[in-house]
């Protein structure tokens, strides 16, 4: 295994504490996500998101269609997640329970509304 480093962050203690109870619901912790984070950075030599100012009034569904394919943004994270995973496990994944992972962040997701 590679050698490690630590990483100090200074966070809000209720947005540290927010995310600490949705990656355990995920089954994740803050480390797993800043690795996964880190190494799709790499991957994509890129930010895996596109930072963005939320509109007050949001945006029309007709554009949301044009530049969101929701369907297409699952397969793409999906692709992502098992490339990552298959990285660190040097095997194959089954499609299932990444697919039942990111279900369930889909679904947490639209839960808090992000």
């Amino acid at each position: 295994m590679a050698q490690t480093t630590t990483i100090n962050v200074r966070v809000d203690e209720e947005v540290k504490r927010d995310v600490e109870l949705l990656l355990d619901k995920l089954g994740m912790n803050i480390s797993t996500v800043v690795n996964m984070l880190f190494r799709q950075m790499l991957i994509d030599e890129a930010l895996p998101f596109q930072p963005k100012i939320k509109h007050k009034n949001p945006p029309s569904n007709e554009y949301l269609e044009t530049h969101h394919n929701e369907e297409e943004l699952l397969q793409r994270q999906k692709a992502a997640v098992k490339k990552f995973i298959e990285s660190i496990n040097a095997e194959p994944l089954l499609d299932d329970p990444l697919d039942e992972i990111l279900n369930q962040r889909v679904n947490i997701t639209r839960e808090l509304d992000l």
